[in-house]
Order: C-alpha cells, then structure tokens, then sequence
C-alpha cells in the first residue's frame, strides 16, 4: 500500500486533483483480509481515480499484470520478470478449519 500511495505522489502534486482509472487485482485471500480496508484509503487520498478491481486466482493475476491488463496486482509469491517490481507485503495467520465430526452413538450419553 506505502509503495502505491508513493507511486502516485510521485507523479502527481495534488491527490485530490489525480483522476483516471487505476486497475487493481487482487488474489481472493487478500481480498477477503485486508483489500477493503485499503480500497478505503485510497479512495479518500484519490477521490477521483477510479478504481477497476479483478479478483482472481494468482496465476491469472500475474498473466494480466505482464500483458499490462493490471496497473497493480497484489498476489501470492513474486512475478519473476524485469519488467515487474515486487514489493513484499507483511504476511498474516491463515487457518484451515473443518467441521466437527459427530460423536459416535457409544460417545453419547
């Protein structure tokens, strides 16, 4: 997120003066953790850039980035590729959970 607010103050004087479109992907992990949140805040920094996201898997994330589909792709593990910067994200917790299993009728009492 720093890298991309950085991005665009770099090549704009004014943030609330930026508009256009900014095309983001993102895989469904961190679109389910952490992705509202920064959506949020990029809206209120760039009220006028629009924002165009595509959820997907990484791979086809990555496809799109190189065929310049994505302005920006925030994915799992790096793109190895000169024409990509990759730029480390904090990682988080993830847990598998299943449902429990009944108790068998001689458990029961």
């Amino acid at each position: 997120m720093l890298f991309v607010e950085e991005e665009i103050k770099q090549r704009v004087a004014n943030p609330s003066e930026t508009e256009g479109l900014f095309r983001v992907g993102a895989s469904e992990t961190i679109a389910q953790a952490w992705l509202p949140d920064f959506l949020k805040t990029l809206s209120e920094k760039y009220p006028r850039v629009n924002v165009d996201l595509t959820v997907d898997i990484s791979l086809n994330l990555r496809a799109a980035l190189l065929e310049r589909k994505l302005d920006l792709a925030l994915l799992m593990g790096p793109v190895s590729e000169f024409s990509v910067q990759n730029v480390e994200l904090p990682s988080f917790d993830l847990h598998w959970y299943r449902a429990a299993l009944p108790l068998p009728p001689s458990a029961r009492s």
